[in-house]
């Protein structure tokens, strides 16, 4: 089969690297042509690569230029409804990083650019391919849980200062708000797990801890967010940036039983089963599943997620996500920072 050619652009930064890095791995199956970011001073880390791809930092060149078949788009959010549209339009396949876009406006255009050309547009929620949450939906789905009712889901991130307060994600011109840069993987993996959408939210947060940091952060890092969907589940979502854990935890409440998952990590996460409504005094699981250890902050997702985009493209595969459930968890997350910064009034989600 011949090999797929894909270009990246923000690969100078964090994501872009990481993706390039892994992209590697697949080279029976694809060619990286084309890197390009903001200068090319930044991108003198790849002269030295096996890939040998050719350099650019002038976007339109970069989009247009005929030896790349699909495109990475790496960047800040705010570039993301931009960048896939030229890209679509310049008849590349996209692999858009989470989040969609920073609007539901800019989630609605992307699709309706999508739908007008031949062309895949994926969106990159890695989160869908993480072994723990897959196992929570596997067991879903198989009926243990009956009729799911309620999920919660608490994330407290130790490393937001780090990640989150010392650079472009600190500006809501470039992301909105963390409940769509970080939560938005949350905020869909909700509604995945109980198979519905929100369809009215109510929010509260502030920037309670690092509102002392240099450039004078202006979103919330501190936050809370209800949910109901329009199955008649109702969800929660809580995230921390300056709590000592750092992990997603998960509690899934049905008819039948309850499922949560402690740590995220295969290395260290246990899923546990609770096959009654009412537990003993000792509250022991029905079942129990641990994990094998994966290389990487991500485990083996961001490879699974690479192989799925690059199978889509080749005509043997499926998306795991749609465009509808990317942008709705765009268009939650949106809602939410509205509720919180407007007196924490409900939103209707339409």
């Amino acid at each position: 089969m011949k090999k797929l050619k894909i270009g990246i652009i923000g690969a100078a930064g964090q994501r872009g690297t990481e993706l390039f890095q892994k992209l590697l791995q697949f080279n029976d199956q694809v060619t990286i042509t084309a890197v390009s970011d903001v200068t090319k001073e930044c991108l003198k880390k790849y002269d030295s690569s096996s890939a040998k791809p050719e350099l650019y930092n002038d976007e339109e060149t970069f989009f247009t230029q005929s030896d790349t078949e699909a495109i990475i788009i790496a960047t800040p959010d705010f570039l993301h409804e931009r960048q896939a549209s030229a890209a679509l339009k310049a008849g590349k396949h996209v692999y858009l990083e989470k989040p969609m876009a920073i609007t539901p406006e800019g989630c609605d255009e992307l699709m309706r650019v999508a739908a007008q050309t031949p062309k895949t547009l994926y969106v990159g929620h890695n989160l869908r391919h993480f072994t723990v949450i897959q196992h929570l939906k596997m067991v879903i789905d198989n009926g243990a849980l009956g009729e799911v009712k309620a999920v919660w889901c608490r994330h407290p991130v130790s490393y937001g200062r780090k990640m989150y307060f010392n650079d472009w994600h600190q500006d809501r011109a470039n992301i909105g708000s963390l409940l769509i840069h970080k939560a938005c993987h949350d905020l869909d993996v909700i509604h995945w797990l109980a198979g519905g959408y929100t369809k009215r939210v109510v929010a509260m947060g502030n920037l309670a801890v690092w509102n002392d940091q240099p450039g004078n952060p202006n979103v919330e890092d501190l936050s809370s967010v209800i949910m109901n969907l329009d199955n008649g589940v109702q969800a929660t979502y809580s995230q921390c940036h300056f709590a000592h854990l750092a992990c997603r935890e998960y509690m899934v409440v049905g008819t039948k039983g309850t499922l949560r998952n402690i740590d995220d990590n295969p290395q260290r996460a246990v899923v546990q089963l609770f096959g009654q409504r009412r537990a003993d005094a000792q509250s022991i699981p029905t079942q129990e599943w641990r994990f094998t250890k994966e290389p990487g902050f991500h485990g083996n997702a961001d490879a699974k997620i690479l192989q799925e985009f690059i199978s889509i493209i080749q005509g043997n595969g499926q998306p795991t996500i749609s465009l509808k459930d990317a942008a709705w968890a765009v268009k939650t997350g949106y809602a939410a920072t509205w509720s919180l910064r407007n007196g924490n009034v409900p939103i209707d989600i339409k």
